[in-house]
């Protein structure tokens, strides 16, 4: 009884295993075959979105309308137009104001990232990054969401199985062996599995952290601005590291309280070295699972401001719904 215990403990850590193995050569395989950079430098909208996805974008306009005073932020994140402010040519930027305009002019700072992170502006600007292969397209990782499949399956019948040796009694034979190896197959399986999950959510290519290493380089976190225009001395740093960055303690602290929608906005945030917490699709958080295999990180960023969570995007490539700081 023994020795067959330990075979299909053993059989269930083999499949887990290379499960795990394979999902890392899937995943090297499709950001190596990623298109490069076909475009410009980037806006502090398109870095936003490539660091943190569409929370941190919407979050880079509100610190950019805060500080060129086409808005006003009060007590509590309460957001309102500045009287005789004029429309912005960005459209993110406008989208901003058109959702306050549409809330009689004030507005809660999660209301209006909500309201912009699901709309057309958000959606163009995602499409604008695709084309010039900074995300990759819809699809790109389904091979590899079957093999995160199978990991899952065979995590979840190996519980059983493992709580079945302690029936059989752990005194006996080689139960004791074929228990340990699958109490160590359930725990390493489900965490690869949380932690491949994170990855795979994940759109940004190669030339997509390339560009954003790039950018950290230009705009180190925590340097004083050697110019005062206001995309690079404030929209960059925010848009790279998040609300922390804006350069105004009281701007941060109410845009970050003023988020009451516990850090919803629909698909995902960027993880990684470079900014803290979030989640890791964008910007980063492009590690492996256990088991000893690792898809490595690229040094980026997805800081969290205003709200944990774990998925903020806009849209289908996301890989889902809910979203953290940015």
């Amino acid at each position: 009884m023994g020795v067959v215990l330990v075979v299909i403990a053993a059989a269930f850590a083999v499949v887990a295993l290379t499960t795990v193995t394979a999902l890392g050569a899937e995943h090297r395989r499709i950001r190596a075959a990623g298109p490069g950079h076909r475009g410009g430098p980037l806006s502090p909208y398109e870095l936003a979105y490539l660091a943190g996805g569409p929370l941190r974008t919407v979050n880079t306009a509100l610190g950019m309308l805060a500080r060129g005073g086409g808005v006003r932020v009060a007590r509590g994140g309460q957001i309102s137009l500045v009287a005789g402010a004029p429309p912005s040519p960005d459209p993110i930027e406008q989208a901003v104001l058109e959702a306050l305009a549409a809330r009689g002019g004030t507005g809660s700072a999660g209301e209006l990232r909500r309201a912009v992170a699901d709309g057309q502006a958000m959606s163009g600007l995602r499409y604008h990054l695709l084309g010039q292969g900074l995300l990759l397209p819809d699809g790109a990782f389904g091979q590899a969401w079957k093999l995160l499949n199978r990991l899952l399956a065979v995590s979840v019948l190996a519980v059983p199985f493992t709580i079945g040796t302690l029936v059989v009694g752990i005194s006996t034979d080689l139960v004791p062996v074929a228990f340990l190896i699958g109490l160590l197959t359930v725990v390493l399986g489900f965490s690869a599995h949380r932690r491949w999950k994170r990855v795979l959510s994940g759109v940004v290519s190669k030339a997509g952290h390339d560009v954003l290493d790039s950018a950290r380089r230009a705009h180190v976190r925590g340097a004083q601005p050697v110019t005062g225009d206001l995309a690079f001395a404030v929209g960059a740093p925010v848009a790279l590291y998040g609300l922390g960055a804006l350069g105004d303690p009281y701007l941060t602290d109410e845009l970050q309280r003023g988020d009451s929608s516990g850090g919803y906005v629909g698909g995902a945030c960027g993880g990684g070295s470079g900014g803290g917490s979030g989640d890791a699709s964008y910007g980063g958080g492009d590690f492996g699972g256990g088991w000893g295999d690792s898809g490595g990180s690229s040094g980026s960023s997805g800081s969290s401001d205003s709200g944990g969570g774990s998925s903020c995007g806009g849209g289908s490539s996301c890989g889902g719904g809910g979203c953290g700081g940015g």
